[in-house]
C-alpha cells in the first residue's frame, strides 16, 4: 500500500467528468481545507495534456489500469 498523503484521486481523470472533477479541485482545493488530491489515468503524459488545456496541473499524476490490479493497489 502507498504512503502517499492525498485525500481524493480522480481516476479517470482524461474522462470529460473527471476533467470536471480536476478542474473543480483544481479551483477548490484551498478552500476545502487545502484538500491534496491527483489525477490517475492509463497514460500519465495524456493527462498532464488533456488537464493542461483546461488550465490545471495536477499536484501528481497516477499511472493506473482498471484491467492491472497491482497498478490499483498503488494508486490506493
Amino acid at each position: 500500500m502507498s504512503q502517499r498523503d492525498i485525500d481524493v484521486v480522480v481516476f479517470g481523470a482524461t474522462s470529460l467528468t473527471g476533467r470536471h472533477v480536476a478542474v473543480y479541485l483544481a479551483q477548490r482545493a484551498s478552500e476545502l481545507g487545502g484538500l491534496c488530491w491527483a489525477a490517475a489515468a492509463r497514460d500519465g503524459a495524456k493527462a498532464k495534456r488533456v488537464l493542461a488545456a483546461e488550465g490545471v496541473e495536477p499536484p501528481e499524476t497516477i499511472i493506473a489500469e482498471v484491467g492491472d490490479p497491482s497498478s490499483l493497489r498503488a494508486m490506493a
